[in-house]
């Protein structure tokens, strides 16, 4: 185990904001094309575009290659080759606090 995955699993169960890779076809479903960054996909009709996604981290499963995020009640599962990162959000300050 490395020192990447005992970060995952201390944030699992809080609010995180993943900036993420949406792949989508001309005809608007989403496909399960992986992103390759060199330009290994021509096809005019692939529509890739950068995306920030806030929930609440759930986890990653290695073997399915997906990471889960609980988005308004819902699990929303993104493949580890589209995540550019996962952060954590600004903390929230209270009134009159200085």
């Amino acid at each position: 185990m490395c020192y990447e995955d005992d970060c995952f699993k201390c944030t699992q169960g809080f609010d995180v904001i993943v900036d993420h890779w949406e792949v989508k076809t001309k005809n608007k479903k989403t496909t399960k094309i992986s992103l390759d960054m060199n330009g290994g996909n021509d096809d005019d009709d692939v529509q890739k575009k950068r995306v920030k996604t806030e929930g609440k981290l759930v986890e990653r499963d290695m073997e399915k290659n997906v990471t889960i995020i609980n988005v308004k009640g819902r699990n929303r599962k993104i493949k580890n080759d589209l995540i550019e990162s996962v952060e954590l959000p600004k903390a929230k300050r209270e009134k009159g606090v200085k």
